[in-house]
């Protein structure tokens, strides 16, 4: 599954780029070349958990890279997406679909393989959750914008520092806890 999510994620990138070219040129869409989509999932299945994160993160960093900033009238791109005509706009709301879908699977397999996560796992879980949410509200927002601040509030930068001097704070805060509580 993990293989399959991070090979859509170049797909879409892949196919939204494609379209949206194919518009901007006012060529009707043809499906770009198998040289440019990306190997097949079955090339993609080595690796620790850690590996296909980095991997997914990489894949989906490349996919915000090229394409949050397409402006929104190049999101009624047409394009096509398994044999039926849709727009760029559809695809792109793929992405979060697709993930979902998976996640899905994934809370499915923890469960039958008796893996259920701890509450730890699943506090930490809604952490990551979290910092997705935060990281979702800056796609877009260019370097020279980190430093703008409304008079009297923290500019982004200072934001995210505090932000990471916290998470280091509270993990040696808990990890300082649960060793004085084992001691004991």
């Amino acid at each position: 599954t993990l293989a399959h999510v991070i090979n859509s994620e170049h797909s879409y990138r892949v196919q939204t780029l494609h379209s949206v070219e194919l518009f901007r040129a006012g060529r009707a869409y043809e499906r770009p070349s198998d040289d440019v989509l990306p190997p097949s999932v079955d090339t993609q299945l080595d690796g620790t958990l850690d590996d296909f994160i980095l991997r997914f993160d990489a894949a989906r960093e490349a996919a915000l890279a090229a394409l949050a900033g397409l402006p929104d009238d190049a999101l009624a791109a047409p394009t096509v997406w398994f044999q039926r005509p849709t727009d760029v706009r559809f695809r792109l709301m793929r992405f979060a679909h697709h993930e979902r879908e998976h996640t899905a699977h994934i809370l499915k397999w923890r469960e039958q393989v008796g893996r259920a996560p701890t509450e730890a796992q699943r506090l930490l879980g809604l952490a990551w959750r979290a910092r997705g949410v935060l990281e979702s509200h800056l796609v877009g927002i260019s370097d020279e914008l980190l430093y703008i601040a409304p008079e009297g509030e923290w500019h982004i930068r200072q934001i995210l520092a505090h932000l990471a001097g916290t998470d280091a704070w509270l993990r040696d805060q808990i990890l300082g806890a649960t060793r004085a509580t084992s001691q004991e």
